[in-house]
């Protein structure tokens, strides 16, 4: 028997968080429907939907916060919970604003590039533990930042035309998702091993669910195959940030946050089977551009 199984593995509960956040946010790709006129095996599947990001953020949240509720009722009354509260809250109000910035840009871009743009976070999560946590950063941080960025403004149209509207909304609801994601992550390290992971989780999905709350009356119910999606997507939600977390109280917030690159290949990898995305030549100079400056990021 293993003395440490993969999910409680620094590297190992990172990568399975990646691979259950791209499984989340092909399900969120598929209720917003936006490229449902391609010819991927999962509109085929899963059909045509047209949600909104507000009761997607709801639903995401609301599944994980009540299948944990049972187990960690009586945790949430002790000290130690009571003490780190408002990092607590802050780390969901961070993370659920950085959710639902992310599903309007999965609305209004491609998958891949949602994503991609949100995984700029490292940087922002790196700088931000430098000055909050007092952690050292490293040097390539200051050469990753504007070489991703150089990136992020071939991916937004650079010298030539400019995006639609409602394209450049999910460019800039792409970025701002990541920059509060730095906050959220920072905030996870805060708490480092003060709090379960489960309850972090928790607590990401309650303040999570209250934040939006105001705004999903006016929104209709989902409909059978909508419930199917949010339910998997919630499941694979829930797996992603408990590992994540675990992930997270194992590392350094810089080298940590890095480490998620992964999910961005494994995004743009079922983007493309399942969702028949494709790209322009700019697109893919734009994308390289932001994976060298993550990568130059992740580097020691």
């Amino acid at each position: 028997m293993p003395e440490k199984t993969l999910w409680r593995s620094p590297n190992g509960s990172l990568y399975l968080a990646s691979l259950f956040f791209a499984l989340m946010g092909v399900c969120i790709k598929l209720l917003t429907g936006s490229d449902s006129s391609t010819n991927g095996l999962g509109w085929r599947l899963a059909g045509s939907h047209n949600m909104d990001a507000v009761p997607i953020a709801f639903y995401r949240s609301l599944f994980p916060a009540l299948a944990l509720l049972p187990w960690l009722w009586h945790d949430l009354f002790k000290n130690e919970t009571r003490r780190h509260l408002p990092v607590l809250i802050l780390r969901g109000l961070a993370g659920g604003g950085a959710m639902v910035a992310y599903f309007v840009a999965i609305d209004r871009t491609e998958l891949s590039t949602a994503v991609l743009l949100n995984y700029t976070s490292p940087v922002w999560a790196a700088l931000l533990a430098g000055y909050f946590l007092k952690e050292s950063v490293p040097r390539n941080i200051y050469l990753a930042f504007p070489v991703a960025f150089s990136g992020v403004y071939f991916l937004t149209g650079g010298a030539g035309e400019a995006p639609e509207p409602g394209r450049m909304v999910g460019y800039l609801a792409g970025l701002g998702s990541a920059v509060l994601a730095g906050i959220a992550y920072t905030s996870v390290r805060q708490l480092s091993s003060h709090v379960s992971p489960l309850m972090v989780v928790f607590w990401f999905s309650l303040v999570s669910c209250v934040i939006v709350l105001p705004w999903l009356p006016s929104h209709p119910l989902p409909s059978p195959s909508e419930w199917v999606l949010l339910l998997l997507a919630g499941i694979f939600a829930g797996v992603a940030q408990w590992t994540m977390t675990i992930g997270y109280q194992l590392n350094k917030a810089a080298r940590a946050s890095t480490m998620n690159i992964a999910t961005v290949a494994i995004t743009s990898l079922l983007a493309m089977t399942l969702l028949g995305e494709r790209f322009t030549s700019r697109d893919g100079v734009g994308m390289l551009l932001i994976l060298l400056g993550l990568v130059i990021a992740s580097r020691r």
